[in-house]
């Protein structure tokens, strides 16, 4: 077989054959670093959404806490006392929920039960 100039050859097929070869893999690369950045991705999305949520979580916590003392203020007990309780209030899940059902009657009293230790863990 004889070669000319400008024609293509064997060697041409060979050439081209490469380069497919080569462009398969290159794909073949790239749709697996487009799947490692999509699950990446995917996980620092979860990871936003949990930061989110803590942080919508601290605030509520913030909010509790400044609707806690405010309540306690009608009540006549001193600042010291304030704050305590509402230490010891807002410390615990439970002792907010439960404060929080409290008739506004019975606060002072429910106060003074937790000052006393009636709602420590061993009663």
């Amino acid at each position: 077989m004889e070669a000319r100039i400008g024609s293509p050859s064997i060697l041409d097929d060979n050439v081209k054959g490469k380069k497919r070869s080569r462009s398969a893999e290159g794909m073949a690369a790239l749709v697996s670093i487009a799947k490692a950045m999509t699950s990446h991705l995917k996980e620092t999305n979860g990871t936003m959404a949990e930061i989110g949520h803590r942080i919508g979580y601290d605030q509520d916590l913030s909010k509790a806490r400044r609707r806690v003392y405010a309540k306690l203020l009608p009540l006549g007990f001193d600042t010291h006392t304030r704050m305590k309780v509402t230490a010891m209030i807002t410390k615990d899940a439970a002792q907010l929920d439960l404060f929080s059902i409290v008739l506004e009657e019975d606060k002072a009293e429910w106060v003074m039960m937790l000052l006393g230790g009636f709602f420590n863990q061993d009663n």
